[in-house]
């Protein structure tokens, strides 16, 4: 699903970014690909064991690849990695990434809800801007201060909500004695969920009027899934369903990067009509 998400970022800033083309969106979407399959498989292969029993269902789990031959896929991506960021002048937004993903695979940066989430955010945000910036083919200080500012944003959400991830791997989580939110506040945890998705529905709401009014059937319809999808946590609470409210945060993160980019097509008629 990371996957899925983060490539689907990659077509949503290539509809919010400007003087680009078909081609850039192919670049983009090759460029979000490699780094994230990279960093997947380095994660893969820091603890095998702990996946037996969070995501029994991964590669090296499963059996599917041995670990010598995800090492060997590893260091072959890698040089694809950085040099198509250096060719797409995006090679800051992916050092970023090698170095953050090497810190929080081999480091013990995930070990902690703070350096995890911390982590994550700002790997989305090198993630958001890379894609970004390949997509419009351009560097990142010639963006508009709206992209600047949605790339922000999206990393403080990512930070104060991520653990959405986290109560479906709560049993191995404890096991390899990580400390996340659901296991430092199993309750609290759950019951703040529905209170932060709403919370950061409204503003995305009204940050929306900054680059254009949208229908108040469309703010209210965002508002409502966030609200559901949040609830979903302190009702639901199997691992199983933990599982599935993940994917339906997934979708609410992206229906948020959606409807910025809805808003942008809005301002950018008006400013050509």
């Amino acid at each position: 699903m990371h996957l899925t998400n983060t490539s689907l970022q990659g077509i949503l800033s290539y509809f919010a970014a400007p003087h680009t083309s078909t081609l850039h969106i192919l670049r983009a979407l090759l460029w979000i690909f490699l780094n994230i399959l990279y960093f997947c498989i380095c994660n893969q292969l820091f603890d095998p064991e702990e996946d037996k029993i969070n995501k029994p269902y991964r590669p090296i789990p499963s059996g599917k690849i041995s670990i010598t031959n995800a090492n060997h896929l590893r260091w072959c991506i890698l040089p694809l990695c950085l040099g198509l960021s250096w060719l797409w002048d995006v090679v800051p937004q992916c050092i970023v990434l090698l170095l953050l993903g090497s810190w929080y695979n081999q480091g013990n940066l995930g070990k902690h809800w703070f350096g995890r989430q911390g982590s994550v955010a700002i790997m989305y945000g090198a993630f958001n801007s890379g894609a970004a910036t390949v997509a419009a083919d351009t560097s990142i200080d010639a963006l508009e201060p709206g992209y600047h500012l949605r790339h922000a944003l999206n990393m403080i959400i990512i930070f104060t909500t991520i653990q959405a991830a986290d109560f479906r791997d709560t049993l191995g989580d404890a096991e390899r004695g990580r400390v996340t939110l659901p296991i430092l506040f199993p309750q609290l945890s759950r019951y703040f969920m529905p209170v932060l998705l709403i919370i950061w529905s409204v503003i995305i709401c009204t940050m929306s009027k900054l680059i254009g009014a949208a229908p108040m059937f469309a703010k209210g319809m965002f508002i409502l899934c966030g609200m559901l999808t949040g609830m979903r946590f302190p009702l639901l609470t199997t691992p199983k369903q933990d599982r599935a409210s993940y994917l339906w945060y997934d979708v609410s993160y992206l229906l948020g990067n959606f409807y910025e980019v809805v808003n942008s097509w809005r301002l950018a008629s008006k400013s050509y009509a």
